[in-house]
């Protein structure tokens, strides 16, 4: 996991083609001090310029690359050794994100259901036409492959937690590795996000939302974003962020459903559980957001 301590906006502008300037602004970031993502920040800011007046002299050349995401750290949780096993993060709209160094969640994304398949249905019973058979729920589609799966490698397990708009497994019986290709691999053939498994690549580390996404309670993204420019943008956040406390108070992020495969749940992913169905609200009887 990468959460640099220190960040910094840097900017750069390059002679374009004719007389235009190519002005871009970038992030830097550090571990050491404020000056160093200063200095990161201005080179980005400078090497970006370039590629993007690059790209108006030859399109197509240009391609965005990697970098840490901007979050600040609101927890950390190490072990017996003192290794971060984990981390606690705000995203860039205000909810709370379980970051973890091994402990495998994996992110199906389900499809909406049609509501134009149940008026087609009403109306062949309302003539006289027999009903089809009704397909299978994408919920119940990815559970099979999720169950498919521990039936072909008896030694895996997952606990699987419903979201807003899809599914959530956590493998329990052993440490996975992000960024590994084997875990690509997995996350692929149970139906991940592409994005998601991308992000755990390049971050290394999974992720797993902890409180309900602003919008879906009525309330939009905050007004500012980590790293604070000054005091007063850090009191207009915690405006927000009481706003945002009230608003969510009565939803949880996911619903426990059930363990699937092996019932022998790994000492190192035993508090990481522990850490997300406490935050997520997953064992309480309320709206999911």
């Amino acid at each position: 996991m990468h959460f640099p301590r220190y960040w910094s906006k840097g900017k750069a502008q390059v002679p374009g083609p004719g007389r235009k300037l190519i002005q871009a602004e970038c992030w830097g970031w550090s571990d050491q001090s404020l000056a160093d993502a200063q200095r990161v920040g201005q080179e980005n800011a400078q090497r970006v310029a370039v590629l993007l007046a690059d790209e108006e002299r030859s399109p197509g050349r240009y391609g965005y690359g990697s970098r840490p995401v901007r979050e600040e750290v609101l927890e950390e949780f190490r072990d017996g050794d003192h290794q971060l096993f984990a981390a606690m993060t705000r995203n860039s709209y205000g909810s709370l994100v379980l970051n973890a160094a091994r402990a495998g969640f994996i992110d199906v994304d389900l499809p909406a259901v049609s509501s134009g398949q149940g008026l087609l249905s009403a109306l062949g019973r309302l003539f006289g036409r027999a009903p089809k058979a009704p397909p299978q729920a994408p919920e119940d589609a990815s559970i099979d492959r999720a169950n498919e799966w521990v039936r072909a490698h008896p030694d895996w397990g997952f606990r699987v937690y419903r979201t807003f708009a899809g599914l959530r497994l956590l493998a329990t019986h052993a440490p996975m590795a992000p960024a590994a290709k084997e875990t690509a691999h997995v996350m692929q053939s149970l139906g991940a996000d592409p994005l998601y498994i991308k992000l755990c690549e390049n971050q290394e580390s999974f992720r797993a939302r902890l409180s309900p996404k602003p919008w879906r309670c009525g309330l939009d993204k905050p007004p500012v974003r980590y790293p604070y420019e000054d005091d007063r943008a850090r009191a207009e956040f915690a405006k927000w962020e009481r706003r945002y406390t009230d608003k969510t108070r009565d939803f949880a992020t996911c619903k426990f459903i059930t363990a699937l495969g092996n019932n022998h749940v790994h000492e190192e992913i035993v508090p990481v559980i522990h850490i997300h169905d406490k935050h997520s609200r997953c064992e309480e009887a309320l709206p999911l957001r």
